[in-house]
C-alpha cells in the first residue's frame, strides 16, 4: 500500500512516525539552503537562455562605448571565445567586456590581474566597483 511504501526509508528501514525535534529543525535548516541553491541555480539558467543568448561577437562591437575601449588592431574573434570549456561565447564576451571596463580603471594593472577570467573576480568588489565607476 502507499501508507507502507512511505513509511519505509531509502534503506528499507522503517520510518520513525515522528521525527525527533533537534532532527526536524536540522532538516529544515538545510532544506532552506537547498532550496536557495536551486532557485538561484533557476534563474542563472533563465538569465543564460534569455539574456545572454542575445550577446554575440557581432552585438558586442557595436555596443555603446565598447569599440573606443578596444585597443587598436585588437578585435573580438569568434573562434577564441568558443575555445573554452567552461563559458560560452556570450559569457566569455561578458567577462571580455568587464576586462575592458577593469583596464580602464586600473590602467596600471600588469599580467593576470589585467585580465578579468572569472565571474568568482566579482566577489571582493574591486572589479565591481571598477565596473561601476566606469
Amino acid at each position: 500500500s502507499a501508507d507502507a511504501a512511505a513509511a519505509m526509508a531509502r534503506d528499507g528501514r522503517a520510518m520513525p512516525e515522528k521525527l525527533p525535534e533537534a532532527e526536524r529543525r536540522e532538516l529544515a535548516s538545510r532544506y532552506r539552503l537547498v532550496s536557495l541553491r536551486a532557485w538561484c541555480g533557476v534563474y542563472y539558467q533563465l538569465i543564460k537562455v534569455f539574456f545572454l543568448s542575445r550577446i554575440t561577437p557581432r552585438a558586442f562591437r557595436t555596443t555603446p562605448g565598447v569599440p573606443d575601449l578596444l585597443e587598436k588592431g585588437s578585435d573580438v574573434y569568434e573562434a577564441e571565445l568558443a575555445g573554452s570549456n567552461i563559458y560560452t561565447v556570450a559569457e566569455s564576451l561578458l567577462l571580455h567586456w568587464v576586462t575592458l571596463h577593469w583596464r580602464k580603471m586600473r590602467p596600471d594593472a600588469k599580467g593576470s590581474s589585467a585580465r578579468v577570467t572569472s565571474l568568482r573576480q566579482l566577489r571582493d568588489g574591486h572589479v565591481l566597483a571598477a565596473l561601476i565607476l566606469s
